[in-house]
């Protein structure tokens, strides 16, 4: 069995002094409460770790069938999609995107096979789930994926449901959760990926009703190819709703 760990800065020694830098203890830390989500092969919950609270994320590959199906998306070849997400919330928070805090990443593999994958984050104080009726939250969104965009980083299609907002000083400050196909690239983004990357937020807030919600969120984003975007969001929304919702996940 081979076990591999990865430290966010400034977590190895914390973490190895709480003795938390290994596999079976990271897994064994009770959950806060029921899950905050869950399916057949992945649950998410809160957990305490070293005095601070974490969101911890548990994908597993329980049957050979499982493992098979992903052999080219990290269980034999490749990144698995946490380590997708570690990356990316790595890179993007070193370039001033506001996303988690991510703490450690832990796999688990046998005879080379990934059988289960672990990956902490802080969780984000005071934080709730981004309001679609909510127009200075969503302002505050657009600001922030039209900072993104201009410095040349292609956020992945994020969902509504990815992210959180907090006010500590009174004023919305969104958080993005959960990235794992975001790419830094050279330059400014073209308009064809920008309307790639908006299109799954206005499906959500199609879907919450939220019709102001998009106009919102449109205006304070800035200029950005309208016909475009409808066109991807309607190609964006009938994949969703052939896949049973836009809150789906995706590997």
């Amino acid at each position: 069995m081979g076990i591999l760990l990865r430290f966010g800065p400034g977590w190895e020694a914390r973490l190895r002094e709480a003795g938390l830098d290994r596999w079976d203890a990271l897994l064994a830390l009770p959950a806060r409460g029921g899950p905050i989500a869950a399916s057949r092969t992945s649950r998410t919950d809160r957990v305490e770790a070293a005095g601070v609270d974490l969101h911890r994320k548990h994908y597993r590959y329980p049957t050979a069938r499982d493992r098979r199906r992903a052999a080219l998306r990290g269980t034999l070849f490749g990144r698995p999609r946490a380590r997708r997400e570690l990356d990316a919330l790595l890179a993007l928070g070193a370039r001033g995107v506001p996303v988690a805090e991510p703490v450690v990443y832990a796999e688990r593999r046998v005879r080379g096979w990934l059988h289960e994958t672990l990956l902490f984050t802080v969780t984000v104080p005071g934080a709730a789930p981004i309001d679609a009726h909510d127009a200075p939250a969503l302002h505050a969104l657009a600001r922030t994926l039209r900072a993104a965009h201009d410095a040349g980083i292609e956020l992945g299609t994020p969902a509504l449901r990815d992210v959180v907002v907090s006010r500590a000083d009174g004023a919305p400050a969104p958080t993005l959760l959960d990235l794992p196909r975001a790419r830094i690239r050279s330059a400014s983004l073209a308009g064809s990926l920008r309307a790639r990357d908006l299109a799954r937020i206005v499906v959500g807030l199609q879907l919450e009703g939220a019709r102001g919600g998009i106009d919102a969120f449109l205006d304070a984003y800035g200029p950005i190819d309208r016909a475009r975007l409808e066109r991807e969001a309607a190609r964006r929304r009938a994949r969703e709703e052939e896949r049973g919702g836009a809150g789906g996940l995706r590997d």
